[in-house]
Formats: C-alpha cells, structure tokens, sequence
C-alpha cells in the first residue's frame, strides 16, 4: 500500500484527491512512491448545525463510504475501522457506517474510508477531541485498522 503525505496544514480535499489519484501533472503532487495510492484513508471531526452556539447531542464515532462503496472493499475497510476503534477505551458510541456522497469519496480511484473522530458541537466529544491521550489512541486504533486493512488487502493480491 501506497501513502499520501504534506507537510503543510491546509490541504485541500481535491489537492489531497489528486495526490491519492497520482493525476496531479507535476512531482510536488505525487504521493510518495510515485503511483495511485491503494487505499484512501481521510481523517475528520464532525459537527452539526449550530446557531445558538449550544451544544448538541450528537455525539460519537462513524465512518462514512460513498455510497457506490456499499458492498466492496470500501465498505470491509470501513468495518475494519469501526471494529478497531471500538477499542478506544473512552465509552465513545461507534455510529453506524453512513453512505455519504462526498468529494473526497466520490473522487477517489481505490477504495475509500472518511473517519469522523467526534464531534466539535457535542461537550464531551471536544474534551476527549482536546486530550492528547485520547488523539494518541485513536492514531493507535486507526494505525492498527491500516495494518488489518493492508493484511485484508495483500492477501486479495496473492
């Protein structure tokens, strides 16, 4: 498996497409062995609506796939996630998977997982979203999900 990395802060969605895609022209935007990315992995926190500047219930978890992702490797990845994270330790509710059409799935060329790690508009989501031994788990977590995935994926290769 091939990965997508910069080493600046505000990439955009389409940017960081392109760079798992390999489309995008120039060196600066290939990813670093030089060829499309075989898994796609975006990392996000959630929020919902919220004009009073109150927080909201929603509260947890999820990963999200293109919904053309239903019933393919994106979907076993995706499961994969929810099953690692499940070990976080903290209580925190793991949603169910969502079907989403969003950039960052819908143009991708390989299977793809958006993980939502809480939510900024939920209280107790941004206390752990603020711990830094709550953010080194989850990296644990998503790390050992990327291991499953890559063993998941070679031996489909073989």
């Amino acid at each position: 498996m091939t990965g997508v990395h910069e080493d600046i802060n505000d990439v955009s969605n389409t940017r960081r497409v392109q760079r798992a895609n390999n489309r995008g022209g120039d060196s600066a935007t290939f990813n670093t062995f030089g060829r499309q990315a075989d898994f796609y992995l975006s990392i996000h926190t959630n929020a919902v609506g919220n004009e009073n500047n109150v927080f909201l219930s929603a509260h947890g978890l999820e990963t999200v796939i293109h919904p053309s992702g239903a019933d393919t490797a994106s979907e076993t990845y995706a499961e994969i996630i929810d099953g690692e994270v499940k070990n976080l330790g903290y209580g925190q509710v793991v949603r169910s998977m969502k079907l989403i059409n969003v950039e960052v799935l819908r143009t991708t060329l390989m299977p793809s997982v958006l993980y939502e790690g809480g939510f900024f508009t939920n209280f107790t989501d941004t206390i752990l979203l603020m711990d830094d031994m709550y953010r080194r788990r989850t990296a644990e977590c998503l790390a050992n999900a990327v291991d499953k995935i890559y063993a998941h994926w070679r031996s489909n290769r073989l």
